[in-house]
């Protein structure tokens, strides 16, 4: 592949939008997801009622009182995961299980080697409801070290911006919201897209390793860099997601 280089006026961009901090995600509070679902829970001793801060998840995690299944759910509930991606995820909890345990308890150091476990899985249909953009919140929380980063559609996005080319990491744009856009002339702002599966374990060092690169040239923790870079949606994004929902779809696409 063609490797991306990050656009020294995009990140002056990026780093001018950061400074303006918004509310940090929450996602949703996982006990009432995890209701939701209506499946065979674990314990409910630990599903919290209130949504759930990064660091919350990190200590979650990281607290052996807790089940993994309960972190894994909340994890889940955090990133907003559908309800009935949710249930299929849990369908094949014998299959994921195992391998977060590992994560959990230290295993799995190689950032490479830890994603390609869940996408050989996900690949052959074993990891129903669950891609690229749920497993690496999953590599992000359960790792005793946060320096494997959570790659969904606003990071890759934001990569995309950062490097004026929307080809690498690789994302499908969701074609509803793309008909949508096309048929009653709205804004690109409103276009959806998903990582596709076909990210490589390699895609994903690269993708961490320009991460840390830019953490660099700002002066903050990579996990940092990547929690800015997702932002904030919803009525009021935060400066950077709002930027990069308005210049996206027009980038490079070859």
């Amino acid at each position: 592949m063609i490797e991306r280089s990050i656009n020294p006026a995009q990140l002056l961009i990026f780093l001018k939008f950061i400074k303006v901090v918004g509310q940090a995600w929450a996602g949703r509070p996982p006990a009432p997801w995890v209701a939701s679902l209506n499946i065979p829970s674990p314990s409910t001793e630990h599903l919290s009622e209130q949504p759930l801060s990064r660091s919350q998840l990190i200590n979650l995690w990281r607290d052996k009182s807790v089940s993994t299944e309960v972190c894994f759910l909340s994890t889940m509930a955090w990133g907003g995961m559908r309800v009935n991606n949710g249930r299929l995820i849990w369908s094949a909890k014998d299959v994921w299980l195992p391998i977060c345990e590992r994560l959990r308890a230290g295993e799995l150091q190689n950032r490479e080697e830890a994603y390609e476990t869940f996408r050989s899985l996900r690949l052959s249909n074993e990891l129903p409801g669950m891609g690229p953009a749920y497993f690496t919140k999953i590599l992000f929380f359960a790792r005793p070290t946060q320096n494997a980063y959570i790659l969904d559609q606003w990071t890759a996005r934001s990569i995309h911006v950062l490097t004026l080319n929307r080809t690498w990491p690789k994302v499908l744009v969701d074609s509803i919201s793309l008909k949508r856009m096309t048929a009653q002339g709205g804004s690109a702002r409103h276009i959806r897209a998903t990582v596709s599966d076909h990210v490589t374990s390699s895609d994903y060092e690269r993708y961490c390793r320009l991460v840390e690169k830019i953490a660099l040239t700002a002066g903050m923790a990579p996990f940092e860099v990547e929690e800015h870079m997702f932002g904030e949606g919803g009525r009021h994004p935060t400066a950077w997601r709002s930027y990069v929902m308005e210049n996206w779809y027009a980038l490079n696409s070859n």
